[in-house]
């Protein structure tokens, strides 16, 4: 609440109302839950995929190339990006490649301290029937349903291991979900993805100058969760000079390991 979120626990009854859909017996395993009403979810693909179609409307031009390194200037400032069939100059580059911004910066002699960790998402079938109103989350699982009716669900938000055998581990996550709802038996299985996820050594986003002139940093997971805060704070920084107190606790200089390689 003193960040200004209107959070509010619910009880059992509370929670059976607001999900009408799920088995009454999960939430008498839980007793009582939290309740965030302006939180939401959104489909990043779709969300990605307008914002760009809108920037190319105002005149953005997309180029679909990989970059393999930087260009500079005679004083060594950033002045582009080199990619596969040819340069693109820019008087500003910023880098959001997730675990693609290590062997860029590696180019440049910029030790990135960055890993990567897998993490399992499965989804249903797509069906008519609504079964969530929110994002669920339950001891071991976490739900949401899309637009077009399916259910999207994991084991952890911090990135549940898909284990020796993915298939397996998805549809043993699905036999929860099944086991969760009402009408779970009604549900099919539908696809999992395994994605690697951008992992910053403390687990905070790594943000702001990379020790490089005209050359930004943006890596972090979640990303969807934090795009829309961390592109309103870069532009400031780099349209207009004005760096963020938000973002000081987020440069890459707060690493030890940071250094020229």
């Amino acid at each position: 609440r003193l960040w200004g979120t209107n959070i509010t626990r619910l009880e059992q009854t509370d929670l059976a109302v607001l999900e009408s859909q799920v088995d009454e017996a999960q939430f008498s395993l839980v007793k009582w839950g939290l309740h965030v009403p302006e939180e939401g979810t959104i489909e990043a693909y779709a969300a990605a995929a307008k914002l760009i179609a809108h920037a190319q409307s105002l005149g953005t031009k997309v180029l679909k190339e990989s970059v393999t390194g930087f260009l500079k200037n005679d004083k060594g400032r950033v002045s582009g990006v080199v990619t596969g069939s040819g340069h693109v100059r820019g008087s500003h580059v910023i880098l959001a490649a997730g675990l693609g911004s290590v062997p860029l910066l590696a180019t440049e002699n910029i030790k990135l301290p960055l890993t990567g960790r897998e993490g399992l998402l499965a989804n249903t079938a797509p069906t008519k029937k609504q079964y969530l109103n929110t994002l669920l989350r339950l001891p071991g699982l976490h739900m949401r349903q899309t637009l077009d009716g399916r259910i999207v669900f994991g084991a952890s938000f911090a990135g549940g291991q898909p284990g020796d055998d993915p298939q397996a581990t998805a549809e043993d996550l699905f036999n929860q979900v099944q086991k969760t709802f009402k009408d779970g038996n009604k549900l099919e299985f539908g696809h999992y993805t395994v994605g690697v996820r951008p992992d910053p050594e403390d687990g905070y986003p790594i943000l702001g100058s990379t020790g490089l002139e005209g050359l930004d940093l943006a890596v972090m997971h979640s990303g969807v969760t934090n795009a829309a805060l961390v592109g309103e704070l870069l532009a400031k920084k780099i349209l207009y000079g004005i760096e963020d107190q938000m973002l000081k606790d987020y440069r890459m200089d707060r690493f030890k390991s940071y250094a020229k390689l």
